[in-house]
């Protein structure tokens, strides 16, 4: 139920490729670029931004849905488990639509192709 609502890329932290991260790690420098901070401040401002966008995609840094006060790695815990994977299903995927206009379509119908 959870991940269905949060819909969580991976896992863990550890699971995040060092390309994506630093990928958003070069968007968020160059949304900070424009203001007039110094250096250290824009980097502490990225490293919180990274931060914040691993605890959106990352499973275990999420918070549990039904209860917000607690983090799934500690439900987790708390309860001796552990995650090995999982999928997460889409209504709808995977299913593909016919693409025919109307009036072949009643063509089609009066056996008139």
């Amino acid at each position: 139920m959870h991940i269905v609502a949060m819909d969580p890329v991976s896992i863990s932290p550890e699971d995040i490729s060092e390309e994506s991260i630093k990928k958003e790690r070069e968007m968020f420098k160059a949304q900070s670029s424009d203001s007039e901070k110094s250096p250290e401040i824009i980097s502490k401002i990225v490293e919180g931004k990274i931060k914040k966008y691993l605890s959106e995609v990352c499973l275990t840094e999420q918070e549990f849905v039904k209860e917000p006060s607690i983090k799934i790695e500690n439900l987790l815990k708390q309860n001796n488990a552990k995650v090995i994977s999982f999928e997460r299903f889409s209504v709808g995927e995977g299913v593909e639509k016919r693409k025919i206009d109307f009036a072949s379509e009643v063509m089609i119908q009066l056996g008139k192709t």
